[in-house]
């Protein structure tokens, strides 16, 4: 209890520093744990380029050794047949690469498409992420805006109480309609814990998705919220612009590529050798001994127990599987842009109706108490003109801000919800490298 009588005060304190919308979603995606991770994570995928990139480059190798050496055998020359030696031998190798089947050039295909896929599903999370702020943001005005309308209502109740209370001190008024007025009164102040607790959980949800308590959030306006005109439009989009569409294909590559690698064993393997080897007291030879190689060398495999056949298989499969997952992804976002769209029409549509019931309940309330006040209407008939007029408030305003968050929603569903509010993500994706 003491928990939430301090959420409710800091949910009352005003501050001089207002909070707009772009900041709120900046700070969230800035400071978001997830996203900081798969920061952490497409990094690595960057370094995983440079790595298969390596392959390009040669490899040089340096060696050297000394011990003791033992040779026996017979020697034309000398009665020796037995000699000890302490052997030293240094040597130094560069080995090119000069063609590995196309190995390099997979690996290099494979890891740059698998780092721009990981880009791409980082950027949907930005996206995914921004429009769960955007929710939160909105929530918390909407909620603040009710629990003014509540307190509004349940003032409204009480001076209809202490009336009442006059008229039945005077005799005019009868206990039916004291008690009527007292329960209304009760429910009036459920309505308002209910409101409050409604934005305590709102402000919850904002600290948990931002990093920090609302504060004095600014007012939000669609009116330059830019969205396509029909549904279909907004379906080509989608698919031309969501990053987890470019996410899926570039997965399909990475499995091509890694089919692409798993026949480079079938060619033969060329390289570039450059060798200086020394020796000292080696190989049964006193002395020094230099010995100086440049090489062009072919390796090639001719059978290695079906390894090949078997992971060139497996890639296949992988091919499939990914061709698959994209289909799957167009269709889950064709049924997230119809969804988006669908709640934008009808909530749209929803608010002229809505503004129009909130005008003739508030003409009927006061109609009703101005009968009400002449003896041409009874208490019950005025408590619910004024019920009436506080849902119909609470509605249009719940309707207004949901039209808001289907209209992000429908940028979210094409991918462009940042790029709209002009949200700089904590990494910057860079082309490929």
């Amino acid at each position: 209890m003491k928990l939430k009588l301090s959420l409710i005060a800091l949910l009352t304190i005003t501050t001089l520093e207002a909070t707009s919308l772009k900041e709120a979603v900046q700070q969230g995606i800035n400071s978001d744990p997830e996203i900081l991770s798969e920061v952490a994570k497409y990094e690595g995928k960057k370094v995983s380029v440079s790595v298969a990139k390596s392959g390009y480059y040669p490899k040089v190798d340096l060696g050297a050794g000394i011990g003791w050496e033992e040779n026996d055998r017979e020697n034309p020359n000398t009665a020796e047949v037995n000699t000890d030696y302490t052997r030293q031998e240094a040597s130094a190798r560069l080995r090119q690469p000069i063609f590995e089947g196309f190995k390099t050039s997979s690996d290099v295909s494979r890891s740059t498409a698998d780092k721009e896929a990981i880009g791409y599903e980082l950027k949907a999370l930005y996206e995914n992420k921004s429009l769960k702020i955007i929710q939160a943001y909105l929530n918390v005005l909407k909620t603040k805006k009710i629990i003014d309308l509540a307190e509004t209502n349940l003032k409204i109740h009480e001076d209809i109480l202490n009336s009442i209370k006059q008229r039945y001190e005077q005799g005019v008024s009868d206990k039916a309609d004291l008690i009527q007025i007292k329960g209304r009164v009760a429910s009036a102040k459920s309505d308002l814990f209910s409101a409050k607790n409604n934005s305590l959980d709102a402000y919850a949800v904002y600290a948990k998705v931002v990093g920090t308590p609302p504060k004095d959030l600014e007012s939000v306006s669609d009116q330059n919220i830019d969205i396509p005109l029909t549904l279909e439009e907004t379906m080509k989009l989608s698919l031309k612009l969501h990053p987890t569409m470019h996410a899926s294909l570039k997965n399909i590559q990475v499995y091509e590529s890694k089919r692409e690698a798993a026949s480079s064993n079938y060619y033969p393997q060329f390289y570039g050798d450059l060798l200086a080897d020394y020796k000292n007291d080696a190989d049964g030879i006193p002395g020094f001994q230099k010995n100086y190689q440049a090489m062009l060398r072919v390796q090639w495999n001719i059978f290695n127990g079906f390894k090949e056949k078997h992971e060139k298989e497996i890639a296949q499969k992988e091919v499939l599987s990914a061709n698959a997952k994209a289909q799957d992804t167009k269709r889950q976002l064709l049924l997230e842009t119809t969804l988006s769209w669908n709640a934008y029409s009808l909530l749209n549509k929803q608010i002229v109706p809505l503004q129009e019931h909130v005008a003739y309940s508030k003409e009927a309330k006061v109609l009703y108490e101005e009968q009400y006040n002449v003896g041409r209407r009874s208490l019950i008939d005025l408590l619910n003109s004024q019920v009436e007029a506080f849902n119909a408030q609470k509605a249009l305003i719940s309707a207004q801000y949901d039209a808001i968050a289907a209209k992000y929603r429908i940028l979210n569903s094409i991918g462009v919800l940042d790029k709209n509010l002009g949200i700089t993500p904590v990494l910057t994706l860079s082309k490929k490298k």
